[in-house]
């Protein structure tokens, strides 16, 4: 894995017209999206456009079979949406930045996709309620381990805890909507900033996970909720 401006002098746009390469101008996606495995070398390279990788990197942080990563790379370089370049006994991949396909659509899905359930929330709350101070998500969703039907789980830590039972009917109110847009239901865990500060110094085993695995998606940081 390396920098792609590594490589930038030895490729040449000549050298990638002398493959059989080329793009359905009419549904071009059933290409680019055909298996799986190509969905997910272009979520990589897109998230990481300055960097380039070898066949063998590219299926580790995948992690789907260096063999199926392969087939996979070849029908994207035949489309055009990657560059290959030779670089000793290796060869280099990275993503076409100019393709139409890169400028119109792939990085920004998929810069989209990371921001979905921030989205999702902010549809449901365009205005938060000021007695939430911040909002975690931790469990299997942060930690990038969800399933189909994982809940999201979401910690609300609020200012002051006698108004806990008014959010948790409020959450109640939004469940549905939050289902009607993802598919799925989020378990809200509500807590006082202070409740939350005494158990993270006491080392609750949730309250530290949280801290660990947490990812904030509104309010203040944790390290400002525990200092």
């Amino acid at each position: 894995m390396g920098d792609c401006s590594e490589i930038a002098p030895c490729v040449s746009i000549f050298e990638h017209m002398f493959y059989n390469r080329s793009m359905r101008f009419r549904q071009p996606l059933d290409d680019v999206f055909r298996t799986t495995t190509r969905l997910k070398i272009l979520r990589l390279l897109a998230r990481t456009p300055e960097m380039i990788f070898t066949g063998r990197e590219i299926a580790r942080n995948i992690e789907v079979a260096s063999s199926n990563v392969s087939l996979a790379l070849s029908g994207l370089e035949k489309i055009g949406i990657i560059h290959s370049v030779a670089k000793g006994r290796s060869l280099l991949y990275h993503l076409n930045a100019r393709h139409i396909l890169c400028e119109r659509l792939l990085r920004d899905l998929f810069d989209k996709e990371a921001g979905n359930l921030n989205h999702v929330l902010e549809k449901i709350f365009p205005r938060w309620p000021p007695d939430i101070r911040s909002v975690i998500c931790y469990g299997s969703v942060a930690r990038g381990e969800e399933k189909v039907s994982s809940d999201v789980d979401l910690c609300f830590v609020i200012r002051d805890s006698s108004r806990r039972s008014a959010i948790l009917r409020i959450l109640d109110l939004v469940q549905a909507e939050f289902y009607l847009r993802t598919g799925n239901r989020f378990s809200p865990y509500v807590i006082s900033t202070l409740s939350f500060v005494v158990r993270y110094r006491k080392g609750h085993p949730l309250i530290r996970r949280i801290a660990s695995e947490g990812l904030l998606l509104h309010g203040d940081p944790i390290g400002e909720l525990v200092k």
